[in-house]
């Protein structure tokens, strides 16, 4: 998660490292203080808030965990297609070697206590990971994996105004476990775990070029993590991708959450010639195909 402090107009950046922040440590972690703050960031939200869905049912096992080869887990990453392709934070790839790492039960777990074989109910899998597109100053990257995504998410057709209610989150099997370095308890562990938190969007910044985006500043609680995760509006469609927190020193101290996005068409048409050089075939998706 990238944290960002403005000072006189400008902007001193703590630390690029995902959760790695000095200086705003009640932020970088995943331990009761944030989740609480997330908890009262969902006070008002309703069990159908999305697309008729609650928010642990609509995210459930469909945000990607991302890994590096130290075996931890770096940040998330967002299907946008069936066939393997998924956006995400760059900084979270940014690295000679990420991988998709998934979780699949084999078969319901017992009823009752007691000890259990794991490899007997659940599948880990890793999928190796390859960058597709990137653009490093506003920090996103459409990446592939050779996996099949079976709930993609839907972009926006354009782009999210000021004032839409937002909602990120990410639940079950593959939401992640929360790291705990050397043997730090739950307040110095580095949250890769479920999170749920929901706000709205108070900046939108959109830059014109060969591919069209978005930057977004939302009041979303954000913490060390949740780097490449999904923030989606009211019908459950896609406006863009966790990248970072912006802190504001006037006329109070507050927290923005930063996202961004590409717009839709520029998307596919980046997806589909990537399968056109690749020689890889579509997966039916419900989603256009770019002409």
């Amino acid at each position: 998660m990238r944290f960002f402090l403005p000072i006189l107009g400008g902007l001193v950046t703590l630390s690029t490292l995902v959760g790695c922040v000095s200086g705003v440590d009640g932020l970088r972690y995943d331990h009761p203080a944030i989740r609480e703050r997330q908890k009262q960031s969902l006070r008002s939200v309703q069990n159908d808030s999305i697309a008729g869905r609650s928010l642990k049912d609509f995210f459930n096992d469909r945000i990607g965990l991302i890994g590096g080869k130290e075996g931890i887990a770096t940040g998330r990453a967002v299907p946008v297609s069936r066939d393997g392709y998924f956006l995400t934070a760059w900084h979270v790839v940014d690295q000679p070697y990420f991988e998709l790492r998934r979780t699949r039960m084999l078969r319901e777990l017992p009823m009752g206590t007691g000890v259990i074989d794991r490899d007997r109910y659940f599948r880990d899998e890793k999928f190796p990971g390859r960058v597709v597109w990137k653009d490093p100053v506003r920090d996103l990257a459409l990446v592939h994996f050779s996996v099949i995504s079976d709930q993609p998410f839907h972009p926006v057709s354009s782009h999210c105004s000021n004032g839409t209610e937002v909602f990120a989150a990410a639940s079950g099997l593959n939401s992640g476990t929360l790291f705990l370095p050397n043997q730090g308890g739950l307040r110095d562990g580095v949250g890769n775990g479920p999170y749920a938190t929901a706000g709205h969007i108070t900046a939108c910044e959109e830059t014109e070029g060969e591919i069209r985006e978005f930057s977004y500043q939302a009041t979303l609680v954000a913490r060390g993590g949740m780097s490449g995760g999904a923030v989606v509006e009211s019908g459950g469609r896609l406006c863009g991708i966790i990248t970072g927190a912006r802190f504001f020193l006037h006329p109070a101290v507050h927290l923005r959450t930063t996202f961004g996005m590409l717009e839709a068409r520029d998307l596919l048409r980046l997806i589909a010639g990537d399968r056109h050089s690749s020689k890889l075939r579509p997966v039916a998706s419900g989603l256009p195909e770019a002409g």
